[in-house]
């Protein structure tokens, strides 16, 4: 297969509640199973009680490496909100900016962002930060990206409409029987594109 014909990047999306985060678990196993580099971060409902009380951003390399993404608000939303949730986007770039850098002589890795959403969208530096990652020549990613709803965000609709993504609609019926498809495409995608060897910094 011309390599130009192998998507680089996996895209997930589909309604809350169906399990992308738990795939994105089940392929980042799967793909340490197989010694393939990866970097990046997942986020985790919280609950309490039964009920969600919000959501912490948390690295893919050390689970014990988490901060708040957002709260359930107390009293009056602030200004960084959606929906009920106080978003903390001091808390969430402590682990969003270090799990998405790359510096010279590092491995390339495969690239985990879960997710690309309105919370995460509220620091302008993640957005910029997830555009150069996606632009880049050599890089493969798995991301989660929300159902458009409400008022249009151009760059979560350009990235669905690039031709070298592989977007996968989650849904109840397919989140188990997806993994294998998904960790195969990234797989692919980082034999054919990821530089040979360590010394790229072709990325931000």
């Amino acid at each position: 297969m011309a390599a130009h014909s192998i998507p680089r990047h996996v895209i997930l999306t589909g309604p809350p509640g169906m399990g992308k985060t738990t795939v994105v678990r089940k392929v980042v196993e799967q793909l340490v199973k197989e010694d393939l580099p990866i970097q990046g971060f997942y986020t985790e409902e919280l609950r309490k009680d039964g009920k969600r009380i919000g959501f912490d951003c948390v690295s893919v390399t050390d689970t014990d490496n988490r901060e708040p993404l957002a709260r359930v608000a107390e009293g009056r939303p602030k200004k960084m909100s959606v929906g009920n949730y106080n978003v903390d986007i001091e808390s969430f770039e402590k682990i969003a900016f270090p799990s998405l850098s790359h510096e010279k002589g590092q491995v390339m890795p495969i690239w985990i962002i879960d997710e690309v959403g309105k919370m995460e969208m509220f620091s302008d530096n993640f957005t910029q930060t997830v555009v150069d990652l996606v632009n880049a020549p050599n890089t493969t990613i798995l991301a989660v990206v929300p159902v458009p709803k409400g008022r249009p965000t151009p760059i979560l609709d350009e990235i669905r409409q690039r031709k070298d993504v592989k977007s996968i609609w989650v849904s109840k019926l397919n989140r188990d029987n997806i993994i294998k498809d998904v960790t195969e495409a990234l797989t692919e995608s980082y034999h054919t594109y990821a530089p040979q060897d360590d010394t790229s910094d072709d990325v931000t």
